[in-house]
């Protein structure tokens, strides 16, 4: 949990800028959740017993950070978004050490980042209403482990209002397609997400379909003219003050970090489906949830957001037998 929570201070301070006149101070940036996530994540691991064996959840991770690495040294541009992806191999390696603790950990820190949020709506925005519907989106999948009745379930009902009221139609079209796919009936996320998106269009209008086409065609066209490694990490192919990334996760991709880094992160996904991972209902049900939400926005550039993914594909890993003859030694008690 302090693993996480640390993150969340991170994501906090990113876009802080502290100045004296016309002085700089301090100025966030990706990299402040970069370095958290990759040094406090190897202090932890440091200080635990080796992992008996590394799951296939990694592979995406990791194919995420090599391309940005490589994106990163070819343009020599976007080192502070690059540690940000080192970050979430490292933060899968943290959350495996004890991988049945996982869904709890998401819970308990749903339900805080829930009070976070709740609070925001009197104090303002620290923390971008996209990116923290995300994390409640993730989080709000994890409460439904094992539980079916979660009608029942109190802490379910207030990661799920804090998502609704952060208004975010990504979110909510996220949301949509992991319920039904957590139903069995996954075709109901057809209708429901636009009726959902529509109802929170009302109250916070926007022309954000619109908007989005454009950033997804301007990228697109920025793209065509760059490399096999994209434009680098960070770049930014709209001058629109809102448009830091592609607003889609596999335009962005292509955007940052080109073809190769596209092939990276989907052989690290087939590598992962050829190991025939055991994902629980509501695993499955996250990971439909995160990938609908990243066809309308990207969150590789945040530390907290790869983490939590981490968490959601480190839950099913079993950790290998113990050999004959020896003794299971039982895990580590390191909170995270």
């Amino acid at each position: 949990m302090l693993y996480l929570y640390s993150l969340l201070a991170a994501v906090a301070v990113t876009f802080t800028t502290v100045s004296n006149g016309p002085a700089v101070l301090y100025r966030g940036g990706p990299a402040v959740g970069g370095a958290v996530g990759v040094v406090l994540g190897l202090i932890i691991l440091a200080r635990s017993r080796p992992i008996d064996r590394v799951g296939p959840g990694i592979w995406p991770l990791a194919g995420l950070a090599a391309a940005r690495v490589l994106s990163a040294a070819w343009h020599n541009a976007g080192w502070d978004l690059a540690l940000a992806a080192v970050a979430a191999p490292v933060a899968y390696l943290v959350l495996a050490r004890d991988p049945s603790r996982a869904a709890g950990i998401l819970r308990s820190f749903g339900a805080g980042l829930a009070g976070v949020q709740l609070l925001q709506l009197g104090m303002g925005y620290l923390i971008n209403r996209n990116l923290i519907a995300h994390a409640l989106l993730i989080c709000a999948f994890a409460y439904l482990d094992d539980r079916p009745r979660f009608t029942s379930n109190f802490g379910f009902w207030l990661v799920l209002a804090a998502l609704i009221t952060t208004l975010s139609k990504g979110g909510a079209i996220g949301l949509c397609a992991g319920l039904a796919v957590y139903a069995g009936r996954g075709w109901l996320a057809i209708p429901a997400a636009p009726v959902l998106a529509g109802g929170l269009w009302l109250l916070r209008p926007w022309r954000s379909a619109a908007w989005r086409l454009e950033c997804w065609r301007r990228s697109l066209d920025a793209w065509a003219s760059g490399s096999m490694l994209g434009r680098g990490p960070g770049y930014q192919a709209w001058s629109h003050h809102m448009a830091v990334h592609a607003h889609n996760g596999i335009i962005n991709e292509l955007l940052w970090d080109g073809v190769l880094g596209v092939v990276l992160v989907a052989g690290g996904i087939g590598a992962m489906l050829l190991e025939s991972p055991r994902w629980a209902r509501w695993q499955l049900a996250a990971l439909v949830g995160v990938g609908a939400h990243y066809l309308v926005d990207d969150f590789t550039g945040c530390a907290l957001c790869l983490a939590l993914v981490a968490a959601v594909l480190a839950a099913g890993e079993k950790k290998a037998p113990p050999k004959r003859g020896m003794v299971s030694i039982p895990p580590y008690p390191y909170a995270t």
